[in-house]
């Protein structure tokens, strides 16, 4: 059996026009697939490019920030606890002050 023809890899430069379009799809946060099918680059690529023009890319932000927010709120129930234990013990802080002050004061 003969094997197929594999296509020949060409690389191409990136031009100014290359790297706008990069910086649009970055703000508008366009997932990685959609990018390299539009520009006919591989994902590699383009992250490439991207850390070297600083930009982020291939975003999956938004299950981050569910992510994110779900870590947030255990630790907000975490900090609750510390601010109610904190609170407790100056309650009992303050009333025992009051107390010794109301002993010296009979006495």
């Amino acid at each position: 059996m003969a094997k197929k023809a594999t296509k020949k890899l060409v690389r191409r430069e990136y031009t100014k026009e290359d790297e706008k379009i990069l910086r649009a799809h970055s703000k508008a946060q366009t997932p990685l697939e959609k990018i390299a099918k539009e520009m006919k680059r591989t994902g590699g690529s383009l992250r490439q490019k991207a850390i070297k023009l600083g930009i982020p890319l291939g975003h999956r932000r938004r299950k981050a920030k569910k992510v994110a927010t779900a870590k947030t709120a255990k630790v907000a129930k975490t900090v609750k606890k510390a601010k109610v234990v904190k609170a407790k013990t100056v309650k009992t802080k303050t009333v025992k002050a009051k107390a010794v002050k109301a002993k010296k004061a009979k006495k």
